[in-house]
């Protein structure tokens, strides 16, 4: 098996006041849009959703994770959580000679708090799967695989969340300005 994982926090500046961001970074069904490598695949409800994270490595190697999701909105701590949705039917887990395929764990954490008339937001996410080995890195030690894959899973992570917070500010308004 392939362990892999990552995580990443940031904090940036939204330009809108509390009420306004929680309403916005809630309705995560418009927002997975500006998540890079992930899309998604099925909405269960509201705040019940499949993504898949796909990416294509060293131009050969696909991995496909997907994960079930659950979005909570926690007004009176100005937290919005996106944790393992658990329940569902998982995609069945399976290595071929170029592609590695199984469920992940996809959890956000973002805690906003008012700064001057807009709101700063601390973001956490992270990312982590164990899959089976592609059959093409067979004869590679499993020490090598796992470092290999947590430096793709960490790299993929930053352009994720990287990804997720420049298409998500620009979308809400990019003529928008905080004042101080």
């Amino acid at each position: 098996m392939i362990r892999l994982g990552g995580s990443v926090k940031r904090s940036f500046l939204f330009p809108g006041d509390l009420r306004t961001a929680l309403d916005y970074y809630a309705d995560m069904g418009q927002l997975f849009q500006y998540l890079p490598h992930i899309q998604l695949i099925k909405t269960y409800s509201k705040t019940q959703f499949r993504v898949l994270f796909n990416s294509t490595e060293m131009g050969i190697y696909q991995i496909l994770l997907y994960c079930d999701l659950q979005v909570i909105q926690d007004l009176e701590n100005q937290l919005i959580l996106v944790e393992l949705l658990n329940g569902k039917k998982p995609i069945k887990t399976k290595a071929g000679m170029h592609s590695i395929q199984g469920m992940a764990k996809y959890c956000s954490s973002s805690s906003f708090k008012p700064e001057g008339d807009c709101t700063r937001i601390y973001y956490h996410l992270n990312l982590e799967g164990e899959l089976p080995k592609p059959l093409a890195l067979g004869l590679v030690p499993d020490s090598i695989t796992d470092h290999i894959a947590e430096s793709i899973a960490k790299r993929r992570i930053f352009e994720i969340a990287d990804g997720f917070i420049t298409g998500s500010l620009k979308d809400f308004g990019a003529n928008r300005k905080c004042r101080g």
